[in-house]
């Protein structure tokens, strides 16, 4: 797979490594099975490779070569679903992993004691809220798309807590339909 970067771009080196040869620079990697590891190396950033797919090669290469992390912030303090609660059953748990484990930076913010979304966020998640948002909390949300920037509403039902005014600005209108996969099993 390497190979075939190699041979779009001469910005991509292959070097193979024997640990027990250089344990020093396989130190500094934190090279440590015996079977053998991938890790991508730029301009000092470097990025271990779980699985060796394109996709993973690519993401880890997107991941050493980005400038700054993206920081993601998820609302709270409407009963939202917990980012921390591992075992919880609505727990955003393997999603706040997923997106670390992508170089974002994962947030929470709780717009009720600081009005101002900060510059760095990348997108505001408002994951299931339970409880209503006050108007002083929409208003810095639509400050927040007005400024060109992403948010994504996660909804459990058609109840909105508050942010029908948003949606409404948005265009957008609740349904009561359903996403659901069918199963064809023995």
């Amino acid at each position: 797979m390497v190979k075939q970067y190699e041979d779009i771009t001469n910005k991509v080196k292959f070097e193979f490594v024997e640990i027990n040869e250089r344990p020093r620079l396989a130190l500094d990697y934190g090279a440590n099975k015996g079977s053998g590891e991938a890790f991508i190396d730029y301009k000092g950033s470097k990025n271990r490779i779980e699985n060796y797919s394109e996709q993973d090669f690519t993401n880890a290469i997107i991941k050493v070569t980005r400038k700054h992390k993206k920081t993601i912030y998820f609302l709270e303090g409407h009963g939202e679903r917990s980012l921390d609660d591992e075992k919880g059953e609505g727990s955003l748990f393997g999603f706040k992993q997923l997106l670390e484990k992508n170089s974002y930076t994962v947030e929470t913010i709780n717009l009720t004691s600081s009005l101002n979304i900060p510059n760095d966020a990348t997108m505001v998640v408002i994951a299931g809220p339970t409880q209503q948002l006050q108007i002083s909390e929409i208003i810095s949300l639509e400050d927040y798309l007005n400024s060109g920037r992403s948010l994504l509403i996660l909804l459990d039902e058609k109840e909105t807590f508050g942010l029908a005014p948003l949606l409404k600005k948005m265009g957008l209108e609740l349904e009561t339909n359903y996403v659901y996969n069918v199963f064809d099993s023995p």
